[in-house]
């Protein structure tokens, strides 16, 4: 069943314009939009809530027709990048805040003990860290009992190293007490670990939504692709299961189209130190690598360039040097072919 949604949703902000939004949301349901800054994410999230007006469309929310109704009857939770906590008010007195508009469907007690905040309750927000801070924020948002909840960045002032468990236990949370919610950024990160869906916004368009696991594996377009690092090859069609890119063939398959754009995971591509019998099998010389904490990206010169992701310990296992020569090697189903124009 659909809790939410969106119908030829349109807005004009002076030159920017939000153009034909379609989209729809199941019941305990995460959707990420993903999008660069600019792209229209927040003004898509302020349309919903009522804070800005609409051109045209229509919005449903668990059955009822909200286009035209005010921001505080709309049922509809809003957690910005700022949090809009009361830094007069105490942790306590925050959380249950909503309590004055709305019923509460949850325990105080239960959400309170969740989010780990028993011990900060007479706090003021600004005494504990942004990670807690993210945590009292929600807790006082479900305490108002909204039907779903909208996040906007909200985890833009979480350091690196809180970020990752503070996301999985949102997640863990919106899960345990069937919430919906649609969820905007420009992290990549951040969306993998929260999203069941994933939406791609650009100039004011929402390109298309797919589940999370198509998504990583066959974005729809290169502006996806561009998010998850893949590679990119502008290549020309020679038959239905191969292509050629600067005078190389590339055996893929079910290519339709004359010109097409090949898309290949950086993590899906073998580097070996002798010729495999791949479907695909290039020799290289290694251009550059780096390494970001958790793999190294080593940039190659196959006629065509490519980027591998390998293990610190492969990469360590291959004594990976600038210039070596290597082979680089993948399946013809890791090659996602998309229309070129």
């Amino acid at each position: 069943m659909n809790l939410l949604e969106v119908t030829n949703l349109n807005a004009r902000f002076g030159s920017f314009k939000l153009k034909d939004i379609n989209f729809s949301l199941k019941d305990n349901s995460i959707l990420v939009i993903l999008g660069k800054n600019g792209a229209g994410k927040t003004k898509l999230l302020e349309c919903l809530c009522g804070l800005e007006p609409l051109g045209s469309g229509k919005i449903v929310l668990n059955n009822i027709n909200i286009t035209q109704k005010k921001p505080q009857e709309r049922k509809i939770g809003y957690i910005g990048a700022n949090l809009g906590l009361f830094p007069h008010m105490s942790i306590y007195e925050n959380i249950t805040y909503g309590l004055k508009f709305n019923k509460a469907k949850l325990n105080i007690d239960d959400v309170i003990e969740i989010f780990n905040l028993k011990e900060f309750l007479t706090r003021k927000p600004s005494s504990i860290s942004s990670g807690q801070r993210q945590r009292v924020a929600l807790a006082r948002t479900l305490c108002a009992n909204p039907d779903i909840i909208l996040f906007d960045e909200p985890t833009s002032d979480i350091s690196y190293l809180e970020k990752p468990l503070l996301l999985k236990e949102m997640k863990f949370i919106l899960k345990k007490f069937n919430y919906a919610c649609l969820f905007v950024t420009h992290d990549i990160t951040e969306s993998i670990y929260v999203a069941d869906y994933i939406g791609i916004m650009q100039d004011g368009y929402l390109k298309y939504v797919q589940s999370l696991s198509e998504f990583l594996t066959s974005p729809n377009d290169t502006h996806g692709a561009l998010f998850l690092d893949f590679n990119i090859l502008k290549a020309n069609r020679i038959s239905s299961d191969k292509v050629t890119v600067a005078n190389q063939t590339i055996v893929a398959s079910n290519v339709e189209f004359d010109r097409v754009m090949c898309l290949i995971r950086p993590d899906m591509i073998i580097l070996r130190k002798q010729e495999t019998d791949m479907d695909n099998c290039f020799k290289c010389f290694v251009v550059d690598f780096s390494f970001n904490g958790y793999v190294y990206t080593v940039l190659l010169d196959c006629g065509f360039p490519l980027k591998v992701n390998l293990t610190k310990y492969y990469f360590d296992e291959l004594n990976v040097k600038i210039n070596q020569e290597v082979f680089a090697s993948f399946n013809k189903l890791t090659v996602n072919i998309l229309k070129d124009g």
